[in-house]
């Protein structure tokens, strides 16, 4: 056992809690962005609040920070290609809303066909540590929508062999 949080142990661990996958999408007004999030949880009750983790990498980071509305949609077991699309792509070379069916939502947040279980929020704080490679955006939510069939939700471990896009190294400061 260890104790050293840069370890194999750590990366096991987490591992071990096997997040859901999402979808973020963003529009800045001129721009449209969107990515897979694998960090991601509810941060306050009352009232209530979500946190997503964007890496700087990212173009949806970049974009996010100036928009005024995100979507979070949720990924089912169904949806591989789309996690494929968002989760490996980079939106620095490639239309990724060009891809897929989308609709357009308030501010022209890209609002993914595929996935109607969603939330849309307006980002009310980022909190950045400077160190870590990612930053974390909090969401005042104002738009819940739900499917009537049950979501099979897509896990991490049902998308290890999706390449990201862009490694994370690539956005540390």
């Amino acid at each position: 056992m260890t104790d050293d949080p840069g370890s194999h142990a750590f990366d096991e661990l987490v591992r071990r809690f096997n997040s859901p996958l999402l979808v973020v999408t963003t529009c800045d007004g001129h721009e449209r962005a969107g990515c897979v999030v694998g960090f991601h949880g509810q941060c306050s009750i009352s009232p209530p609040r979500y946190s997503i983790w964007l890496s700087r990498a990212n173009r949806t980071y970049r974009i996010a920070m100036f928009a005024e509305y995100v979507a979070i949609h949720a990924l089912g077991l169904d949806d591989r290609d789309i996690a494929a699309l968002f989760g490996g792509t980079t939106g620095d070379d490639l239309d990724k809303f060009a891809y897929c069916a989308w609709t357009s939502g308030p501010s022209g947040v890209p609002l993914v066909d595929r996935l109607p279980n969603r939330m849309i929020g307006r980002p009310v704080a980022f909190l950045d540590d400077r160190a870590a490679d990612h930053v974390c955006a909090v969401i005042a939510p104002e738009r819940v929508s739900l499917s009537a069939s049950r979501l099979r939700p897509m896990y991490l471990t049902d998308a290890n062999d999706v390449e990201p896009g862009h490694e994370a190294e690539e956005g540390a400061v």
